[in-house]
């Protein structure tokens, strides 16, 4: 305990691992509650560390770990919500909706209001992340009161429902849901729900007709979110309608924000705009380029976007050589 309680001291946060590693061998060679306490802090705040860092893969190994330190269920409900987004990052999607589902049941039952919320923005932002946006929706809208949206959680879940809304194409809910978690997110000076409501606005306005405005507001979300998740999301939605005729993808846009995905270390965001990429080399003719930045990446086993990639790539490949044999 001694030695965390020094690299606590002096640096609190690029110090966050050691600190976590001391405080879970001093919990494990002589357990008790105060300890366990301290070593399931010490995890969760290596884990929002490693997140912050991009490292989604080591954040979800630390929150795991966390969660198997003895202790109260709501101390756990905010580790098992870092672990579900870790593992939704690094396309673990049902250990992701797992972890989400369980945190659900003891809130349904046990929660207060704000843990509610809280469990069931976590399990929707998984199962956004696992391609199933109709069953988020479903989970999401009966949960959100726009007259509560002044809770930081509700606002929180609303933006959330906004985007679920988006991806499964029921573009006037989502811009609708997007307008009340807006206001209050700015009144509040949460910037992060702001910007996630901002993108899922942006993103639902030009089906409705309104492009120059949903334009207007991706890239505004996208300059104040700069490089964070935020941002990605919002560059990627960009990518959607920005162009000299309003629609073909911009190629510096586009290779912008695949590299921002790498750097974030978002896994999901990066596969998706990796296939942005290949289809820029693909159209300038650099078919061995468009290859090898789709085989740069992993995709997931059964993942909708590994089909995608594989459909991308053997046409680049028939386009390369004129040869249908591997189709």
């Amino acid at each position: 305990v001694q030695v965390a309680e020094y690299f606590e001291s002096v640096a609190p946060v690029e110090a966050a691992a050691v600190v976590a590693d001391h405080d879970l061998k001093a919990y494990e060679s002589e357990p008790d509650d105060a300890l366990a306490d301290r070593a399931r802090s010490s995890l969760q705040a290596a884990a929002e560390r490693a997140i912050g860092l991009g490292s989604y893969a080591q954040a979800l190994v630390v929150s795991e770990q966390a969660l198997r330190v003895p202790g109260r269920e709501e101390d756990r409900l905010p580790v098992r919500a870092l672990a579900s987004k870790a593992a939704s990052a690094t396309l673990q999607h049902e250990r992701a909706i797992e972890l989400a589902r369980e945190s659900v049941a003891w809130a349904e039952e046990h929660g207060s209001d704000s843990q509610r919320w809280m469990a069931t923005h976590v399990l929707g932002l998984a199962l956004i992340e696992a391609d199933v946006p109709g069953e988020a929706f479903a989970v999401l809208a009966p949960a959100f009161d726009a007259e509560m949206a002044y809770d930081p959680e509700m606002a929180l879940l609303g933006s959330v429902l906004s985007n679920a809304a988006m991806r499964d194409a029921k573009w006037q809910e989502a811009a609708d849901v997007a307008v009340p978690v807006m206001v209050a997110a700015e009144r509040a000076g949460d910037m992060v729900t702001l910007l996630e409501a901002m993108t899922s606005r942006g993103t639902s306005l030009p089906q409705l007709g309104r492009f120059h405005e949903g334009v207007a507001l991706l890239r505004e979300s996208a300059r104040l979110a700069g490089d964070s998740w935020s941002g990605l999301r919002a560059q990627n939605n960009l990518l959607l309608y920005t162009s000299a005729d309003g629609y073909m993808p911009v190629e510096e846009e586009g290779r912008s924000a695949f590299e921002l995905s790498r750097r974030v270390g978002h896994a999901a965001l990066e596969m998706r705009l990796m296939t942005w990429v290949a289809q820029f080399d693909e159209y300038s003719g650099s078919f061995d380029e468009a290859v090898a930045v789709i085989d740069s990446v992993d995709t997931a086993d059964g993942a909708y976007w590994e089909y995608s990639t594989a459909s991308i790539r053997e046409r680049i490949l028939w386009r390369a050589s004129g040869d249908s044999s591997h189709l």
